[in-house]
């Protein structure tokens, strides 16, 4: 890895911590304040419906999907075609930056060099345009370790990022 590519994950890495500190804001924020501060229920609505969303996309990823990684390429398939037809719902276009890799088996055949079958991973990506060049990018990945459903790590982060996602569309940048 080369110096620009690290600079790239810090600031990639930064901005999902950004952008997850807003999503926890908003949350916090709708859900704390009491009632007749908020003026209406409108707010009530949007954080309960913000908090079903996020429930709702942990656990298709993690349960009904399940463990998502190049053991289990079908449902590595299926999470990539969810989270697209997600992004696609709320609007935006979509694109697949797709690559291959060859996964090395766990660690206890790792001397062996035994490898699984190449395979074709993708990228899901999602772009708003703004007013400026200016770019800002928030990322999550969907895969799962192996032996792992994936919940509190990914599927968590896919669920921040579709919802950001979904409170943003409309904003103007």
């Amino acid at each position: 890895m080369n110096l620009n590519s690290f600079t790239v994950i810090q600031e990639v890495t930064a901005l999902t911590v950004i952008s997850l500190a807003i999503l926890v804001w908003y949350v916090n924020d709708s859900v704390s304040m009491p009632q007749k501060e908020r003026g209406n229920s409108e707010q009530s609505q949007v954080s309960h419906e913000l908090q079903n969303n996020l429930k709702d996309i942990v656990v298709h990823l993690a349960q009904t999907i399940g463990h998502r990684n190049v053991i289990r390429p079908e449902n590595l398939k299926k999470s990539a075609q969810f989270i697209e037809m997600r992004f696609n719902a709320l609007g935006y276009e979509t694109h697949r930056e797709s690559f291959h890799v060859v996964e090395r088996r766990g660690y206890e055949v790792y001397s062996q060099r035994t490898r699984l079958p190449v395979m074709e991973v993708s990228n899901i990506v999602a772009e708003k345009n703004g007013s400026t060049n200016g770019v800002i990018v928030v990322g999550a990945h969907y895969d799962s370790v192996i032996g792992s459903p994936g919940a509190d790590d990914n599927a968590t982060g896919v669920a921040a990022l579709l919802e950001l996602s979904r409170l943003l569309f409309e904003q103007k940048f």
